[in-house]
């Protein structure tokens, strides 16, 4: 993901490796299941001996924490226990967000659902809600919910960044869910008033919410710096004319 935009997360890594006997690829598969031991010839047996909820209360507390559990093991090797979890609640608030923008999107291709992924990036002082009120297409804003309900959903992931996803078949014209007035940088890289924005198509483009997101933020990023770079050159060439001004009046 292009951290950079988005702010690099803090995540604290816990990793715990043993050099023991490893599991089979058979046992991993059932490793966070409830009542199962080790598996003894690749099929995971019910054990007298134990409940074995280890792992899955583990996990199910990880998660709980906006976090994630990971297992490596090699037969005769050894395993590694990796856990993950974000320090702090910018990240937190972020990973939990654009989890449910990866749900979303992969409903939707695994539907067969045209969509579209948008950045917006905002440089002025607005707010996002005050900004959202002028767009003509009623957005679910930092939806929790894992479903599809309503047709254009908007993650806030930074005061600057927000992340949106459309779903209509045959997708929308940019002008038809945001607001008439803006200015077209590139292909699918616009800039309005007070944001500009970056637009992806899935499956078309990509099928992965990380390369689906890379685009949309390199073309919302592309349009912004246009049209600074464009502003920049307005006030140089107003600043020069005044100063000509100045210096005949003297």
């Amino acid at each position: 993901l292009p951290w950079n935009e988005i702010g690099r997360p803090r995540i604290l890594e816990i990793a715990v490796h043993d050099t023991g006997i490893g599991m089979t690829s058979e046992t991993m598969e059932s490793v966070y299941d409830r009542f199962h031991g080790p598996a003894v010839d690749g099929t995971p047996t019910p054990t007298p001996g134990g409940v074995h909820l280890g792992l899955n209360i583990s996990r199910t507390l990880v998660e709980a924490q906006g976090g994630w559990l990971d297992i490596e093991s090699r037969l005769g090797i050894g395993t590694t226990v990796t856990v993950r979890v974000p320090q702090d609640r910018r990240t937190l608030t972020a990973l939990n967000r654009l989890g449910q923008v990866d749900r979303l999107l992969r409903q939707c291709i695994e539907a067969r659902r045209p969509v579209v992924v948008y950045a917006l990036g905002k440089f002025s002082d607005d707010d996002w809600d005050d900004i959202s009120a002028s767009w003509k297409e009623d957005a679910v804003i930092n939806s929790a919910q894992e479903n599809t309900r309503g047709a254009f959903h908007v993650w806030t992931l930074t005061n600057e960044l927000a992340v949106a996803v459309h779903m209509e078949p045959g997708g929308y014209e940019v002008d038809q869910v945001f607001a008439p007035n803006f200015v077209v940088c590139e292909d699918n890289a616009f800039v309005f008033p007070s944001y500009s924005v970056g637009a992806a198509d899935a499956p078309a483009e990509a099928r992965a919410t990380a390369q689906l997101l890379g685009i949309a933020i390199a073309r919302m990023t592309r349009a912004r710096d246009l049209m600074a770079r464009a502003t920049i050159e307005a006030m140089d060439s107003g600043i020069g004319y005044i100063t000509d001004d100045l210096h005949v009046d003297k």
